[in-house]
């Protein structure tokens, strides 16, 4: 069996990539950028690309009269240019307001099917199990829940007691005075997602080794695809999910970062990285060797992208192979991807042992019927399969740096080009969803992979609220602290509550670069929740108000509320600054 070694390019332009043959040079942290000339698509005769082939072949190029089935012939049908494939972004099938909170973007895929269900299961497990001290968890709860597992993804600490810590070095009072450590660790020990107890045995031919976490499976792959369009350029790759317990699903790929833990098959968007569908790998059934994984990954996830006008999608070479980009253009659907040595089918050209000793820029291509096959050499050879991009039709040029620090262009075929500008979907979905990852360690393996999920959840609300261009701009960082605060919605199941906490954000004034000229954002997770805990209080001196004062018209007044901390008049300002939020 050969090493599963990916062969990958970088990914140009998107801020991730994974190290590979193309290019030289170090990759700092996970992003690389590689810069490229202008794409230049030349005219479809075969004379007007002659000078082109001379480049690009060497002067020892073998003919065809060594291969039975690949030739060097162009196809016989028109292929879409590549422009084409950027037609078609990620978009929301239906765009909320601009003032909708992340809260709303949020619940597109955490339905109030999936708190229901959560809810059910959770309330029945503890119910069978007879937990000492449990009360009943409803939808809220459950929010609030959800709410201070997100904080704990971006205020890290060793251990959960310590956010419950009377130590204020460690304490978080936005979590402490939502729930008791008590209740949190007992809603997180019940937690379920199915029935036990209708469960098939292992000995079962039904037997699912995700039932545990199958309804939320089955409900996001649906919501997933239902909330977004797909674009025209995708990309299939695996998602490791880290875990070191026990379980028949654990892999052990010792070349990936992630070496131990849950394998998911993802097709995301090329450049935004949003998740359309994916699918958890579960490993081989009993001692039955396992034939063209990744040709069968591939058309699985493919399935709702048959019929799509200039459709394209980038895999690796664990996926590539012949057969698959047959199968694939047949289904009206084009794909590029690197190809192993070893696969067979392949020109004999590569069937050898020994490399070609290409120079660098140089390349070999043949065709057979609607598959085109290409090996350029880079730093070392990449070989690649197509049905999208002809070699010979689809020229153009990159940009490489030398050792002598200069740059220069190397020619080459449009498949390296856009192999590279479209391979990096699923490395960019990996990369927003584990900055602030709400994943912990557990001994319940399919605990990790419902955090996953929830990950993912997060992400792409993220990435569609994103989409909006009128919405207010946030980062990553402020959509994940702006939903927790929506989810726990002034929650609290404590007897004693609390004082509240300010939150005041800095930001720079509208159609304004000037540091100075900022203004302070309280966030309406916070003056729109629990109304009732704000009461007007005195101020020792007149302050301006909040909520109407202006540059031309100056209203200043001695009281202020003491929970935003904020002055305000008392009518009708008080009233109006904390109205229901908009949404």
């Amino acid at each position: 069996m050969p090493l599963r070694k990916k062969h990958r390019l970088y990914w140009s332009g998107r801020g991730l990539g994974r190290g590979s043959g193309l290019g030289t040079g170090s990759v700092i942290g996970r992003n690389r950028i590689a810069e490229e000339s202008p794409e230049h698509r030349d005219s479809d005769s075969i004379s007007d690309n002659e000078s082109l082939e001379s480049e690009l072949e060497p002067a020892t190029a073998t003919s065809d009269e060594d291969e039975d089935m690949w030739k060097k012939n162009l196809w016989t049908d028109n292929r879409p240019a590549p422009d084409t494939f950027d037609s078609v972004p990620m978009t929301p099938t239906r765009m909320l307001p601009s003032n909708a909170r992340p809260i709303r973007h949020f619940e597109k895929f955490l339905t109030l099917e999936v708190f229901e269900l959560i809810v059910t299961e959770t309330n029945r497990y503890a119910d069978r199990n007879s937990v000492v001290g449990w009360t009943d968890i409803d939808t809220k709860e459950l929010k609030a829940f959800l709410g201070i597992i997100i904080i704990m993804g971006y205020n890290i600490l060793p251990s959960l007691e310590l956010y419950w810590s009377s130590d204020p070095a460690f304490r978080v009072d936005e979590i402490s005075s939502t729930m008791p450590y008590r209740r949190f660790k007992q809603i997180l020990r019940c937690l379920h997602l199915n029935d036990n107890y209708k469960q098939s045995a292992r000995s079962n031919p039904a037997y699912d080794k995700l039932y545990k976490i199958r309804p939320l499976v089955t409900i996001l792959n649906r919501v997933f695809q239902e909330n977004a369009c797909n674009s025209s350029s995708q990309s299939i790759d695996e998602s490791m999910i880290v875990f070191k317990g026990r379980s028949s699903l654990k892999q052990y790929m010792p070349l990936k970062p992630i070496k131990r833990g849950f394998k998911v098959w993802c097709r995301c968007d090329s450049y935004t990285g949003y998740i359309y569908e994916f699918d958890i790998y579960t490993g081989k059934d009993g001692d039955r060797v396992e034939d063209n994984l990744g040709a069968k990954v591939i058309t699985k996830l493919t399935e709702k992208l048959k019929g799509i006008v200039a459709v394209h999608v980038t895999f690796d070479n664990f996926f590539c192979g012949y057969d698959i980009m047959n199968y694939l253009y047949a289904n009206s659907i084009h794909a590029t991807g690197t190809i192993r040595r070893q696969r067979a089918d392949l020109p004999k050209i590569v069937k050898s042992k020994k490399k070609l000793k290409l120079e660098k820029g140089q390349c070999k291509w043949r065709v057979k019927g609607n598959v085109a096959f290409v090996v350029w050499q880079d730093t070392k050879e990449v070989l690649f399969l197509t049905n999208a991009f002809h070699p010979k039709v689809n020229v153009t040029s990159v940009t490489r740096m030398q050792r002598d620090g200069t740059k220069t262009e190397v020619r080459c075929p449009a498949v390296v080009k856009e192999y590279t500008k479209r391979m990096g979907g699923v490395d960019h979905f990996d990369h927003i969803k584990s900055i602030y990852s709400v994943g912990r360690r557990s001994n319940r393996w399919w605990l990790r992979i419902f955090y996953f999920l929830l990950d993912s959840c997060i992400t792409n609300s993220f990435l569609l609220y994103s989409k909006n261009v009128n919405a207010a701009k946030l980062t990553n960082l402020e959509f994940r602290v702006a939903l927790a605060r929506g989810l726990i919605g002034g929650f609290s199941s404590r007897k004693r509550r609390s004082v509240g906490v300010n939150y005041i954000v800095r930001k720079k004034a509208a159609a304004s670069d000037n540091y100075q000229k900022s203004v302070y954002v309280i966030a309406p997770e916070t003056n729109f929740s629990n109304v009732g805990d704000h009461m007007p209080v005195d101020l020792p001196s007149y302050q301006r108000c909040r909520y109407c004062s202006t540059k031309i018209k100056d209203k200043r007044s001695k009281i202020k509320c003491s929970k935003c901390e904020v002055p305000l008049c008392v009518t009708p300002c008080f009233l109006n600054f904390h109205k229901e939020a908009p949404t």
